[in-house]
């Protein structure tokens, strides 16, 4: 019996997600840090018809363009000069962020211009407009799009500031034809009708989720993951447990096959599953689960919405419990056609 940990990814209800978001809207989806965890390959994605994704770095698309060839690729952080080769590639789209880089553009670079319109992360200031145009015009330059991002898209008073802004921003370029306008990520696009934009960037709310259960609540997207561990090893125990020997147990206790360098956090220590509960410090490889009931086969780290009661426990949020899930986990694509 094969007893390593696997993810459950139901394709289906990821479809049903984006379509959700989407609308009529074209898609940028967020894939920057495998999937935010989620999964290496881009693959079932491209499999239901998306071909437009956003990534964070040089070295994500990289690899992705290895692959995929006829896909576009938005990198949503500036590039280094040693990375520029990655723009022979047209179907790469550049995030420009500085003066100083977009006067090295010419008429052919394919680029988006970034502002920063309450983050305080990377992107030009509002401040910056007038230089900005009239490079734009003296290098005959053509920014196939301008965007944004929301830090905040639950707090409404500061998004319509945003959006406001934003607007002002892109009306500025009134000779600039842009072939994206975007600021609408995947609590953005769900809270906020904004006609003028055509593009959203949905990330997590792909495969269901919020941040936290609130946002859950907000979304009411469908949940598609199920992280499920097979029992490799149990037996009836009475005495201390596990590194540190913190615990006293007297019961059935089982081991599984994953430990915090898979992403289960040594936080969890005490967290109670509904087939038993972790005993001892959750170790590298391993963890130990005093059973609930002695014929127990997996244990269930997290399905559905149960993950914001994880990670209510673990004091996190969604992004940092995926993003940690390592490559140890087997991915598992779950499609009715």
């Amino acid at each position: 019996m094969n007893y390593q940990p696997k993810l459950y990814i139901d394709l289906n209800l990821v479809d049903q997600n984006i379509r959700e978001l989407k609308k009529d809207k074209e898609v940028c989806l967020m894939v920057k840090a495998n999937q935010y965890g989620i999964s290496e390959d881009i693959g079932p994605l491209v499999k239901l018809g998306y071909n437009f994704f956003g990534v964070s770095t040089y070295q994500e698309a990289k690899i992705i363009l290895e692959t995929f060839k006829a896909i576009k690729l938005l990198i949503v952080t500036p590039l280094s000069e040693e990375e520029l080769d990655i723009l022979k590639n047209k179907n790469v789209i550049e995030t420009v962020t500085t003066i100083e880089r977009l006067k090295q553009l010419d008429s052919k670079s394919v680029f988006h211009l970034k502002f920063d319109t309450a983050m305080g992360r990377i992107g030009f200031d509002k401040s910056y407009l007038e230089e900005i145009d009239k490079i734009i015009k003296k290098n005959k330059l053509k920014p196939n799009g301008i965007y944004s991002h929301f830090p905040i898209a639950t707090n409404k008073e500061i998004t319509n500031k945003q959006i406001k802004l934003f607007k002002e921003i892109v009306d500025y370029f009134n000779d600039v034809e842009f072939e994206y306008i975007h600021i609408q990520n995947t609590m953005g696009a769900k809270l906020y009708e904004i006609e003028w934009c055509n593009l959203i960037r949905p990330g997590i709310g792909i495969w269901g989720y919020g941040a936290n259960r609130e946002e859950s609540e907000k979304l009411n997207l469908k949940p598609s993951l199920k992280l499920e561990v097979p029992i490799m090893f149990k037996k009836e125990y009475k005495g201390k447990v596990g590194y540190d020997l913190l615990d006293s147990v007297d019961g059935t206790v089982a081991t599984i096959k994953i430990g915090y360098n898979d992403g289960l956090d040594r936080r969890a220590r005490g967290y109670d599953f509904k087939e038993g509960k972790i005993v001892g410090n959750v170790c590298m490889c391993q963890t130990m689960v005093l059973l609930n009931k002695k014929d127990i086969k997996n244990i269930t780290i997290f399905e559905g919405e149960n993950i914001y009661q994880l990670c209510e426990y673990l004091d996190c949020i969604t992004y940092e419990l995926f993003t940690r899930l390592s490559n140890r986990i087997k991915r598992e694509i779950i499609w009715q056609s």
